[in-house]
């Protein structure tokens, strides 16, 4: 991402993984969703990022080692009932505590330790100065 400069944040919401086929008439082929992982966690080093998709284990996979927060969240598209999900972090991002209406799972740093991250989400403070 050469023309982006580095005090940018770039977030990537790719289609589901599993359900990508039902929900999206564009939908990603695993072979898709590994380019993508490639190309964030290989080519995007200047800039932050942040990606989120379906908490499975085809993902988890991709993005080993880096940052993630799993949580749940409300869908209302076709029913009710909530859904989990999972976010990960560049490592030079400084991920802030959470508010709303998302319920924390957990959060897990490449380091192995894990922690309940608290309610108060500020977009400002996820890049340092």
């Amino acid at each position: 991402m050469p023309s982006a400069g580095a005090g940018t944040l770039i977030y990537c919401d790719p289609p589901y993984y599993v359900k990508g086929r039902d929900l999206y008439y564009d939908y990603y082929e695993p072979d898709d969703h590994e380019r993508v992982a490639r190309f964030v966690t290989r080519e995007i080093v200047r800039q932050k990022w942040i990606v989120s998709y379906d908490n499975v284990k085809q993902v988890r996979d991709l993005y080993a080692g880096c940052e993630r927060m799993k949580y749940r969240i409300g869908y209302s598209a076709r029913s009710s009932r909530q859904g989990a999900e999972v976010m990960f972090f560049s490592d030079s991002l400084k991920v802030p505590h959470l508010v709303g209406p998302i319920r924390v799972i957990r959060e897990r740093g490449s380091s192995g330790t894990s922690r309940v991250l608290r309610k108060g989400f500020d977009y400002s403070s996820f890049i340092s100065r």
